[in-house]
């Protein structure tokens, strides 16, 4: 199994773990540094090794169940920010599609809003702060995993004005 150090264990960007049989994770030793294969341009620096081991430290020790919750309310802000406003439909991202995150996807009709999807996603994005959703197949979608608190706020305030 392969573990982005930079996503849920927030970490450094330029790190991750591979878990797994000995045999694979020997064979993907011999594409990384010192032999110049296919990893030898993906190493990673001890700089980073030192800050994903206290990723995984810090990960270990996390209150899961809360997080989670404290994800919920996210979404459930953000949802109820645009709640009103009509034609626009909100619901979670089966957590079993990717990731497994709560994930908020907000749908619409572009005749009941006036604006299509990838307009809202243009002036997301071109505002400030930026901010970057994903197009799934739920509809226009939002992740708040890696948000600090308040940033909820933010998004629900932009999702607001673009609509």
């Amino acid at each position: 199994m392969t573990f982005s150090g930079g996503k849920g264990l927030r970490g450094p960007q330029a790190s991750g773990l591979l878990l797994g049989r000995k045999d694979l994770i020997r064979a993907a030793a011999r594409n990384m540094s010192p032999n110049h294969a296919i990893g030898r341009p993906m190493k990673v620096g001890k700089e980073e090794i030192i800050g994903l081991m206290r990723a995984v430290e810090l990960y270990l020790e996390r209150d899961h169940e809360e997080e989670w919750q404290c994800w919920e309310a996210r979404i459930d802000h953000i949802a109820a920010a645009v709640a009103d406003i009509p034609g626009i439909t909100t619901g979670r991202v089966p957590t079993e599609v990717t990731n497994h995150v709560p994930r908020l996807f907000l749908t619409w009709s572009a005749d009941a809003l006036g604006k299509t999807q990838e307009k809202v996603i243009e002036e997301l994005r071109s505002g400030t702060p930026r901010i970057e959703a994903l197009v799934t197949q739920c509809g226009l979608t939002i992740t708040v995993s890696t948000l600090q608190a308040g940033e909820e706020q933010v998004i629900a305030r932009r999702l607001r004005r673009s609509s």
